[in-house]
């Protein structure tokens, strides 16, 4: 199971870091999107939820007050806080 796992957490970390990119539109217009929304199943996150918070978070980076996840927050709330942005 170990040598299953090791590969999926491997991919699991990839795919988050795919869907950041795609946050970044760092792939081709055409694509960005979908790989970000087909990727999101993968984080288990819907991509445009992640996009608007991100995207907040560099805007107010560490403000206290509209930054969606400060450095002194809690990552577990930012990410409920996530799932549910509409």
């Amino acid at each position: 199971i170990l040598l299953l796992v090791l590969p999926a957490m491997y991919l699991h970390v990839l795919a988050n870091v795919c869907v950041h990119n795609a946050c970044h539109v760092n792939f081709p217009r055409r694509i960005n999107r979908l790989v970000g929304e087909m990727l999101g199943v993968i984080v288990v996150v819907r991509f445009a939820n992640w996009e608007v918070l991100h995207v907040r978070h560099h805007r107010y980076a560490d403000d206290v007050e509209k930054d969606p996840h400060p450095a002194n927050d809690h990552f577990w709330r930012f990410l409920v806080d996530m799932m549910l942005v509409n």
